[in-house]
């Protein structure tokens, strides 16, 4: 089944299929298929064309963007930031601009908070914090 996204929530990897060739499955919030995509690469489409690494994607609830680190911007460094981006590639914006490790961003239900973890305000060099913080939209 290929439908189009509505609200995408989780990804589930099977390792097989009856048909053969393993494949991933989006899950909405009402834990409905969103979309499927095979190991084979069929129904996969490119979001992102940027240098450097870019990582652990999370879905806006709205369903129209996804948030995810990266450090495109000095890809030699081990500098992650939070990047939003709209499902066709348009409209990236810059998130966090601290200059330690930010990554594995997820969003509450109603996207109103934005969870993350950094490595800003650490005792010791390489600790890892959670954070949480209020997501306001622009007008």
């Amino acid at each position: 089944m290929k439908t189009a996204m509505e609200r995408p929530l989780a990804v589930v990897i099977f390792p097989g299929r009856p048909a053969g060739g393993a494949w991933t499955t989006w899950y909405d919030w009402a834990g409905r298929p969103a979309q499927e995509e095979y190991a084979d690469g069929t129904g996969a489409r490119q979001v992102t064309r940027l240098g450097g690494a870019n990582f652990a994607p999370f879905f806006h609830p709205d369903g129209k963007r996804i948030i995810f680190s990266s450090n495109y911007a000095d890809p030699r460094s081990g500098h992650f930031d939070l990047y939003i981006i709209n499902l066709d590639g348009t409209g990236l914006e810059r998130v966090t601009t601290h200059p330690e490790f930010d990554s594995f961003p997820m969003w509450s239900p109603d996207g109103r908070k934005l969870l993350w973890v950094s490595n800003r305000n650490g005792r010791n060099p390489g600790e890892t914090n959670i954070f949480i913080a209020d997501w306001l939209e622009k007008p």
